[in-house]
């Protein structure tokens, strides 16, 4: 097994997994993406992890500020969305002599479509989840006024991605809430 992958990604034993999955809640912090809507996008930040100077994930965290920081977490089959401010973590080294770097960035300064999402309201969000697995969720898809959305999902080699201006992939779709089924009739 790959060291990296045994670190970024630890495995479970089955009963482990069958374990999370029976008390798996895929996306947490609904109230809090509530609590910005119809507000405007100031700013956005990514982290990203560096293991021993190689890029492992590009987008660890994603941080948006609206009237207040939010950050948006994707992995391990699970959205988690809390209001937390980014915090530049000092590098450190583990017992191999192994360096985790957590880097802060602009996310403009990384995807330069970042910057038409700013001063525009969000409207509306959606977990995303896997047409095979519906209980586990692999992102967010969040839509801002003039029809823009940003999309936030994990990709099948487990690092997450930015899908601009609406695009879609094949394999993910918006998990209906019990509102979205109340308005369907």
């Amino acid at each position: 097994m790959d060291m990296l992958a045994a670190i970024v990604r630890p495995s479970v034993t089955e009963q482990q997994a069958d374990n999370r999955n029976r008390n798996h809640q895929t996306m947490t912090g609904n109230n809090i993406l509530q609590s910005v809507i119809g507000q405007e996008i100031k700013e956005g930040i990514i982290q990203s992890f560096y293991y021993d100077e190689q890029l492992s994930d590009k987008l660890n965290v994603v941080y948006l500020k609206f009237d207040k920081w939010i950050h948006i977490t994707t992995s391990d089959e699970q959205t988690i969305i809390k209001e937390e401010q980014p915090e530049q973590i000092e590098p450190f080294t583990i017992d191999d002599n192994k360096t985790f770097v957590y880097q802060l960035t602009k996310i403009e300064n990384e995807f330069s479509d970042f910057t038409n999402y700013i001063g525009q309201k969000l409207i509306d969000f959606k977990e995303l989840v896997y047409i095979n697995y519906p209980d586990q969720s692999c992102g967010i898809k969040l839509y801002f006024a003039n029809d823009l959305t940003l999309i936030l999902f994990v990709d099948i080699n487990a690092h997450s991605r930015f899908s601009f201006n609406n695009l879609t992939r094949d394999d993910i779709y918006e998990k209906q809430t019990t509102a979205d089924n109340k308005n369907c009739g």
